[in-house]
């Protein structure tokens, strides 16, 4: 549970370890010092239970949650006991995610329920039974030795919540497991063997489809490249989740009273994607958020800043830029860390054109002022990325002009699916250009059934409708600058 309170096991950490420096230890500068010490906790907020069906049975009900010793898919409502486990939906190094069910006032449904949209906030809704299960993803995990006892990733995704960000996933609750063993340790030192670190039940919305990663997986394995609109779209939520993150509001400065925010860690398994639109909305991808706050800190002054930099290496090899990577790098910790880890995630899907041309051959149609005519993602996705991946963080673009130029360009490729889809509607036709098959099992059943991939390659692969036009430009390429010769 949520205190404001600086937590007793965090502050003996952290007085132990800034008295007591190793022999490479950073030392933290007084308004660091400060900082963790008195003020860490004033930006945080309280759970506020005005938004819950049921907030007294809920609060409860966390009292239950928190005495289970381990969550597993197997279990089940017993007595006072009104959870359910459903399935394990995510690993990671320092614990696991479950799909679980919290059946308020007691199993009264089936589990064929379970997969309907439910939410624990408030509705109007009348026809909604007080019997609906509610679907949580819980995740069980070691907290980052820094922290101890303080629920940094609950605390900064429920600030983010408070702000009003729409691209961050919506955290409810966490719930102090005590110590257990470490199941990682951030130390080759024989005597931290059997090192005892604390542990999080944290309990945030589910959100049915599933990570970017997965839909990544998906098509990469059956050799179709997404749409440039889905990126533009992803690439638009993000920079609205890295926006909030730095500046509290989706405006050019930061909110009075905001702590700049860096998450440390986005990829694309921590990107989860909400429940699809209607086939009629005005909308053609669901909303998209950004989760797992594990890494992540706030930079509340300069000293707190040049003290997080001693923190390098921290989150995922290739998405760590380089004043992330070296303590001694010239360079300031920011936002921009995040940036170049978007910019990553992007490009983990844009790269794919590599499939399509070899480097040389792309490298030279960019320089055609028709290019985009020739390629599966235009130059203006192809160059903002490079932007973004700047080795020099000074080079990549400001965060809030990053959210405009993501913006506007979402917005046009939208209006482009929309009309391929108005067009196809009223054709007849299944498929579209753009179309992208975000539901797992309508992936699996077109990617299964060779007419059905054939009519969907035919409609919706850039690769597959432009055949004759990728010929084309390989010969073009190999004339004028001598790719394939020889």
């Amino acid at each position: 549970m949520s205190t404001n309170d600086i937590p007793k096991a965090f502050l003996e950490r952290f007085c132990h370890n800034f008295l007591n420096p190793g022999e490479d230890d950073v030392i933290p500068g007084p308004e660091a010092i400060s900082y963790y010490m008195r003020t860490l906790s004033e930006a945080d907020c309280e759970i506020d239970t005005n938004c819950y069906k049921y907030p007294e049975e809920f609060l409860r009900q966390l009292k239950y949650l928190q005495s289970l010793p381990v969550i597993t898919p197997y279990m089940k409502v017993a007595g006072e006991n009104h959870w359910e486990g459903i399935a394990v939906i995510g690993h990671g190094s320092f614990g696991s995610v479950y799909l679980c069910a919290w059946h308020p006032f007691g199993k009264m449904v089936r589990f064929s329920c379970f997969l309907s949209r439910c939410s624990i906030v408030a509705s109007n809704d009348n026809q909604r039974s007080v019997k609906a299960p509610i679907l949580f993803a819980i995740k069980d995990t070691q907290n980052d030795s820094f922290w101890a006892d303080y629920c940094s990733e609950g605390h900064l995704t429920r600030r983010l919540n408070a702000a009003g960000c729409p691209n961050v996933v919506k955290v409810h609750d966490w719930l102090n497991l005590g110590m257990r063993p470490a199941m990682t340790l951030e130390s080759d030192n024989e005597g931290d063997l059997g090192q005892l670190e604390y542990y999080f039940r944290i309990l945030y919305d589910y959100y049915p489809g599933g990570s970017v990663d997965t839909l990544f997986d998906g098509y990469f394995e059956n050799g179709v490249l997404i749409p440039e609109a889905f990126l533009w779209h992803l690439f638009h939520c993000m920079a609205t989740a890295v926006l909030y993150c730095a500046n509290g509001h989706a405006e050019p400065h930061m909110k009075p009273g905001w702590e700049e925010i860096v998450h440390k860690d986005i990829k694309p398994s921590n990107i989860f994607i909400g429940s699809l639109p209607p086939d009629d909305a005005d909308e053609v991808y669901p909303n998209l958020f950004l989760a797992d706050f594990g890494l992540a800190y706030a930079l509340p002054n300069d000293d707190v800043r040049e003290y997080k930099k001693s923190f390098c290496m921290e989150g995922t090899g290739e998405y760590i830029p380089p004043e992330a990577r070296d303590i001694y790098a010239p360079w300031e910790i920011s936002s921009k860390i995040d940036i170049y880890a978007l910019s990553h995630t992007i490009q983990k899907a844009s790269k794919r054109v590599y499939t399509v041309y070899t480097g040389d051959e792309h490298s030279l149609i960019c320089t055609r002022p028709d290019a985009d005519k020739y390629l599966p993602y235009s130059v203006a996705l192809h160059n903002l990325c490079e932007e973004c991946h700047s080795s020099d963080p000074t080079d990549r673009p400001d965060i809030y002009k990053l959210w405009q130029t993501t913006g506007r360009m979402a917005t046009e490729w939208k209006q482009r699916v929309l009309e391929k889809r108005r067009e196809a509607s009223s054709g007849g036709k299944r498929f579209y250009e753009g179309m992208f098959l975000l539901d797992e099992k309508m992936r699996e059943e077109v990617f299964a059934n060779e007419a059905l991939k054939r009519d969907f390659l035919a409609a919706a692969s850039w690769e597959h409708r432009n055949r004759d036009v990728i010929e084309e430009m390989k010969e073009w390429a190999k004339r004028e600058g001598g790719f394939g010769a020889g």
